[in-house]
């Protein structure tokens, strides 16, 4: 888990500069290229959903509601 956290750190935010440069500017999603919002928002969103069940059938359930909402 902890090694998780320090990769997550070490290369997203690079990637997502690198991808898009302004993202730095932009009110919420400067986030992304801070290590530590990375960490926390890649953690909160994966892996800790990730570990609480031990049927990956669960976890698909939200992903499917969030998809009928968003389409």
């Amino acid at each position: 888990m902890i090694a998780f956290c320090i990769i997550v750190g070490d290369t997203i935010p690079h990637v997502m500069i690198g991808f898009f440069p302004s993202l730095q500017d932009m009110h919420f999603l400067w986030l992304l290229t801070d290590r530590r919002g990375a960490i926390v928002i890649f953690i909160l969103g994966v892996s800790f959903p990730l570990s609480m069940y031990r049927d990956i059938a669960k976890v698909i359930r939200p992903v499917r509601v969030l998809q009928e909402i968003i389409c």
